[in-house]
């Protein structure tokens, strides 16, 4: 193997902000366009890019500055040897509270930074987790007269972007459908007295309250030169909007409902892609929620202590009652017992297990206690490797997608393309396109 493979630096990022499948590819192009880049792979449905990089890159934080750049937001997920997040502090009341949580996790072995904030009651703190575990950082702040509570952030994410996208499309499906029934009343049935201030008053709060993050995307993507989806829908619905508030001076055709139909289609696109991504993780969160969440082990005092699984280490030993998931895979180190071992193998017969039996992480213990000893924990064990291989499944693109992808590089640039020449055209050939607009 080669000096340049040794070193060869594999990292992954989660990317926010994007919205379409263009959005992806001007990620993946401004990431790939950095110096010492070997491969980029990213998933629009997870929201994470793998990056693969020698020691000629510029580095981790080149990466988020480029993709920041560009309108999107990049945070890398968390090393191995390093703990980190956002934790709930609650029985604050003051900024003194809060100045004392920070203290007691700052003189912390192991912390490398803290922050409490008063306001959302929360602590973001980074630890590296070969010191210390999170059970010995809960400890320290119940000491000082607090407690603190691990956040699902991840999963809360989702769940608030589905709610965000299903209000706003709420929203604007119901005024951009009461502006259809008044333009069918209005053009077949009768005349409606203040026609045109009704749907522009209608039709506001859709292209400027439920649309405006489209029209900052739009700006964004234009600014860093990498146009994206959002672009055609501000284009599509802003100016329509703008220049139809002209029909209250000069005797035009208005086009403001056609700005709050697209402007709606383009949220219904994203409520449904929002429901796809909540559906395209359950399989994970269904993997994750397989295992333990807490392990008894022994302590040095010959004890036994209840810690999260997260912070067990190579050489606990973990006891394990009847009817209990084995936090970890190991090693049976005493007693006898019959294992469960349908999640991982697909096997109904109970497997028995005696001393020096390897045993798997969330499987049942069976009839009786047993030791077992942690061989591997976090990343390295079997569950995490099967959540690990679905994620790249995930996030692998088949021949058809990247092909897709290449035409939406090159689609948004073609219709702005064709929208300026179309301006300059009714410009030199008027009459022939307000003989489209009058018929």
């Amino acid at each position: 193997m080669s000096e340049a493979a040794v070193q060869t630096v594999e990292k992954k990022f989660r990317i926010t902000g994007m919205t379409c499948a263009s959005c992806a590819a001007s990620v993946e192009a401004v990431i790939r366009d950095l110096p010492g880049i070997h491969t980029v792979n990213l998933s629009l449905m997870t929201e994470q890019v793998s990056v693969t990089y020698g020691p000629e890159a510029a580095g981790e934080a080149d990466i988020i500055k480029a993709v920041e750049f560009i309108g999107y937001g990049a945070e890398p997920l968390e090393n191995l040897s390093e703990g980190s997040g956002e934790y709930a502090v609650k029985g604050m009341t003051c900024a003194s509270c809060a100045a004392s949580v920070e203290h007691a996790l700052k003189n912390l072995e192991g912390v490398s930074s803290s922050s409490v904030n008063l306001a959302s009651e929360k602590a973001r703190i980074t630890y590296d987790a070969e010191i210390l575990r999170f059970d010995e950082i809960r400890d320290a702040v119940r000491r000082a007269g607090y407690d603190l509570e691990q956040l699902g952030a991840r999963k809360r994410s989702e769940a608030e972007d589905y709610s965000l996208q299903r209000r706003r499309l709420t929203i604007s499906a119901v005024l951009a459908g009461t502006i259809m029934v008044l333009m069918t009343v209005h053009m077949f049935i009768t005349q409606i007295p203040g026609y045109l201030a009704v749907t522009a008053l209608l039709a506001a709060p859709v292209v400027f309250g439920a649309g405006a993050h489209v029209h900052k995307a739009a700006f964004t993507s234009l600014r860093a030169r990498r146009p994206n989806m959002d672009v055609l829908v501000s284009l599509g619905s802003l100016p329509p909007y703008l220049v139809g508030l002209s029909g209250f001076f000069f005797p035009v055709q208005t086009f403001i409902e056609m700005a709050a139909t697209i402007m709606t289609f383009h949220l219904a696109g994203k409520y449904l892609e929002a429901r796809a991504k909540g559906k395209a993780s359950q399989a994970i969160r269904k993997l994750v929620e397989l295992g333990a969440k807490t392990a008894r082990i022994q302590d040095g005092d010959g004890g036994e202590r209840e810690v999260d699984v997260q912070d067990l280490r190579v050489g606990d030993v973990m006891i394990v009652r009847p009817g209990e998931k084995i936090p970890t895979d190991g090693t049976v180190l005493s007693g006898t017992s019959y294992i469960d071992e349908s999640m991982a193998t697909g096997e109904p017969v109970p497997v028995k297990k005696a001393p020096d039996s390897q045993v798997i992480g969330a499987t049942v213990n069976g009839n009786s206690m047993l030791k077992v000893r942690a061989d591997k924990v976090g990343r390295d064990t079997f569950l995490s490797q099967v959540i690990k291989m679905v994620e790249e499944c995930q996030g692998t693109k088949v021949p058809i997608q990247e092909f897709a992808d290449r035409v939406t590089g090159y689609f948004v640039p073609v219709i702005m393309g064709l929208t300026v020449f179309v301006f300059l055209s009714f410009q030199i050939f008027p009459e022939f396109h307000m003989g489209i607009i009058r018929w």
